[in-house]
């Protein structure tokens, strides 16, 4: 039930939408952009990890709006199904963490010469579902707070942004024999644009644990290569890669991301 008033919640700010301005900077594929949009945006998303004799695999599939209000402010909110089998055993299926985010952005300059600075933070449901690889207690809560920055030199554009996620309860208190899992995530967008509708990405991703004796498995980094296409005015398809660069825990061999953004001018 709350995830379907989510959804007609999102719904309803996007057909109603007003946008002040159009932002300068194109929308990362991985990385949280240092821009506000009023959007949707679908992802269907799949990772795996192969060797020999074992294999463990992994299917998203997630809605994301944001509506724009005023100059420099958006609200979004997120929902999504996961798919996770590993050989062996039956296949797992329910629905992601839902949630809610609020954000502020400035952006100065034009299309020649262009910079933006960002901050939000996230708040991410208890997780519905069994999930025997996830990095985080399935009866917390989580939240995100981050913060990023964009460059834009014509064509180019530079896109940082680090983010801390941290479990928590209800209390938003952590006692004595409870320890929150935290971890910091550091992430890079470069892209550039051949023509109008074509541009090339490549992003990467990598995250640290807040406390390594505590939380022993969420290390990883990744490198993500990719394009975008502008199908229509509004609307762009875009396709990345997902390849691990640490062969520790929790990192995935490879995966793969189609995205596709509609945006309301």
């Amino acid at each position: 039930m709350v995830k379907n008033n989510l959804f007609l919640i999102l719904v309803f700010f996007l057909i109603n939408v007003k946008l002040f301005s159009e932002s300068k900077f194109s929308h990362p594929l991985r990385t949280e952009p240092a821009s506000v949009y009023s959007k949707i945006r679908v992802n269907l998303q799949a990772t795996e990890n192969r060797e020999r004799n074992f294999y463990e695999r992994e299917q998203n599939l997630g809605l994301e709006g944001e509506y724009k209000f005023g100059q420099y402010f958006s609200i979004n909110g997120f929902l999504g199904g996961r798919n996770y089998e590993v050989s062996g055993s039956k296949s797992q299926r329910g629905m992601e963490r839902y949630g809610f985010g609020l954000k502020f952005a400035r952006e100065h300059g034009d299309s020649n010469f262009r910079f933006s600075y960002s901050g939000g933070l996230k708040g991410y449901s208890k997780q519905s579902m069994t999930y025997s690889r996830s990095e985080t207690s399935n009866d917390l809560f989580l939240v995100k707070p981050n913060i990023a920055f964009g460059l834009g030199i014509q064509k180019f554009e530079l896109v940082l942004d680090a983010s801390l996620q941290t479990e928590t309860n209800s209390r938003f208190n952590e006692d004595d024999r409870q320890d929150f899992r935290r971890h910091y995530t550091y992430s890079a967008s470069m892209s550039y644009g051949l023509g109008d509708s074509f541009r090339l990405f490549l992003e990467s991703e990598y995250r640290e644990p807040y406390n390594k004796k505590i939380d022993t498995k969420i290390r990883s980094m990744y490198v993500f290569p990719g394009f975008s296409y502008k199908i229509y005015d509004s609307g762009v398809l875009a396709l990345s890669g997902q390849f691990q660069l640490l062969t520790e825990n929790y990192s995935w061999d490879r995966g793969a991301r189609l995205s596709y953004f509609h945006f309301f001018e």
